[in-house]
């Protein structure tokens, strides 16, 4: 499921290099990031998958979940003048929480105001 999150800068944005740095090393070795203008794509380890897939196989949102499991792990954050937006697209629980740990460095980091 896609999902935004939205920070605005309160005071002086950041550069786009910054946020390349941060997000490099907010990922460390758990992932890599292709840059792309104004947007990086952060690769994570593995592919998609739902962490309740063998305790509740017949519930179906479950079953919905494993027609998009075995993506590439991956969100994006695209850079404009007076935010940034974190969006995960296909992601599973371990992408969006990684993605919504990056939205909540840059808010803390940058003393932004989250929008979802």
């Amino acid at each position: 499921m896609a999902r935004d999150r939205f920070v605005y800068w309160l005071a002086g944005a950041p550069s786009i290099h910054d946020i390349q740095h941060a997000l490099e090393d907010y990922l460390g070795e758990a992932g890599s990031i292709a840059a792309d203008g104004f947007r990086f794509v952060a690769w994570l380890s593995g592919t998609t998958s739902h962490p309740l897939r063998r305790i509740t196989p017949d519930d179906t949102r479950v079953a919905m979940f494993a027609d998009l499991s075995k993506q590439p792990r991956a969100f994006e954050v695209c850079v404009a003048d007076d935010h940034i937006d974190v969006i995960t697209r296909l992601g599973d629980e371990y992408t969006n929480v990684v993605a919504e740990g990056f939205a909540a460095l840059a808010a803390r980091y940058w003393k932004g105001r989250r929008e979802d």
